[in-house]
């Protein structure tokens, strides 16, 4: 039998490995987020959704941008390889298109960006999130809103195109378990009417004045009369951070992740009142959401846990009273609980 020889390995020096390796993976995940970072002028139907100034500064192709800085990105890595490898299966099995160019010529503005999927059933986007996300997804039964208007605008745009469309999917995909939620809506007239007023809404501040479009998020077009979202700066929202008109809109000491420059956005006693004004105005409204809280938590007091409808009332992991929506659990939870419940 002939001996097995093995060559005598090097020295090995394992911190400096662990040390090259994190290295590595950082620079390639930097280098992941600087190639799918979009030109600013890119007018995208991912950004109608979010920010009004931002979506004007792109709409009017305005200057004083600054290039952001490529981030170690893993959570929308992760999301692009998931896209990339379920997305072109599910259109083979339904027989539809993957990754489809769309435009969306609506309100005077061209909006375009890439569909995951689109069959005979209409558009569909595939989104991976966190548990917490998932779970307000559940509850609500509703995408978030800026992924609402995403879909909303390629929906219009594959109609445009001569796809029939008729209704709008989100596939939302916990990033740590596997665990999923397909929201699915009719595309309705009042949707369509939601999309041609948000582009209106963006066109006349691109072409009247761009730096004092409000750094709001769009209207709900389920309440309308709800508050719409804040985009408050640096070092208060991501978005801010990663806007390469951070300095344009918040002064040029504004800097990404620090709290700060968003003393700038006050110029004058008349600003400093409104301010005043709508701190006041936000303080009365907690205020009122917790008081209104409260008394129903008082009205439940003594209730005997179980499932009231699609709601579940009873103990959790730290041994307080709870209600908890059946549709925000995960489907392990669920049946756990309906089992335990059902049988008493």
């Amino acid at each position: 039998m002939t001996a097995t020889v093995v060559a005598p390995a090097p020295a090995v020096d394992l911190d400096l490995i662990v040390k090259e390796t994190y290295a590595e993976l950082s620079d390639v995940l930097v280098q992941y987020d600087a190639s799918g970072q979009r030109h600013p002028h890119d007018l995208s139907a991912s950004l109608v959704g979010g920010c009004t100034r931002r979506a004007a500064y792109a709409a009017a192709e305005a200057g004083g941008w600054q290039p952001v800085t490529p981030e170690e990105s893993v959570t929308s890595f992760i999301g692009t390889a998931l896209d990339d490898k379920l997305m072109p299966l599910l259109a083979q099995r339904a027989g539809g298109q993957h990754h489809v160019p769309l435009v969306a010529n609506v309100g005077g503005l061209a909006v375009h960006g890439t569909a995951d999927l689109l069959d005979h059933r209409g558009v569909a986007d595939g989104k991976s999130v966190g548990e917490r996300r998932l779970t307000k997804v559940r509850e609500l039964m509703w995408p978030f809103l800026s992924h609402w208007y995403q879909i909303a605008f390629y929906t219009v745009a594959a109609r445009q195109a001569g796809h029939p469309a008729p209704a709008m999917r989100w596939i939302y995909i916990d990033r740590s378990t596997g665990d999923r939620e397909v929201i699915a809506l009719e595309f309705t007239v009042e949707a369509l009417r939601a999309v041609i007023a948000r582009a209106q809404e963006i066109r006349l501040w691109a072409e009247t004045d761009p730096g004092a479009a409000p750094r709001l998020g769009p209207v709900d077009p389920r309440r309308p009369n709800r508050s719409r979202a804040i985009y408050r700066g640096p070092g208060r929202n991501y978005t801010c951070n990663a806007c390469p008109f951070l300095k344009k809109c918040y002064g040029q000491d504004a800097e990404p992740g620090v709290v700060g420059a968003q003393r700038n956005v006050i110029h004058d006693d008349a600003d400093m009142e409104a301010a005043l004004e709508a701190y006041s105005q936000e303080r009365e409204t907690a205020t009122a959401a917790s008081d209104r809280q409260a008394f129903w938590a008082d009205c439940f007091v003594g209730k005997p846990p179980g499932i009231y409808g699609r709601w579940f009332y009873g103990r959790t992991s730290n041994n307080a009273l709870v209600g908890k929506a059946l549709s925000a659990m995960s489907d392990k939870q669920r049946a756990a609980i309906l089992k335990e419940y059902n049988q008493r």
